[in-house]
């Protein structure tokens, strides 16, 4: 059994390493549950990038923003992974197509117009 002096000592030189959770009031753990809960409600309703970017629209919306006024959606499409030098053309793993540097640009313009106007019709 441990006596008192030795267990004042063990608790000074030792550390007691409490994580970030053990760290949190009780307010701060209830906006931590709410931003996870809303999180993975996000993550259920965004099964592909078209309903990512729908999701992300609907949710700017209902904070108050309006599209194209107040805020604009970017693809990054890391296309430079996709080309090929040996054609000089991109090769699309997903959609297993391959593309001129012009259809892509075309398919590109294709989605921005299917985004503009589903915006437009919510508006």
């Amino acid at each position: 059994m441990e006596s008192k002096e030795f267990k004042a000592l063990k608790e000074q030189l030792l550390s007691c390493r409490r994580n970030g959770f053990d760290r949190m009031d009780a307010a701060e753990r209830s906006a931590m549950e709410s931003y996870c809960t809303d999180y993975k409600a996000f993550l259920d309703t965004s099964k592909t990038e078209r309903l990512c970017a729908g999701e992300v629209v609907r949710l700017a919306e209902q904070a108050g923003y309006r599209p194209y006024e107040d805020f604009m959606i970017a693809i990054d499409a890391a296309t430079s992974e996709w080309y090929n030098e040996e054609t000089g053309c991109y090769d699309l793993p997903k959609a297993k197509k391959t593309m001129t540097r012009q259809q892509l640009v075309n398919m590109w313009k294709k989605f921005a117009e299917i985004g503009r106007a589903s915006c437009r019709e919510r508006v």
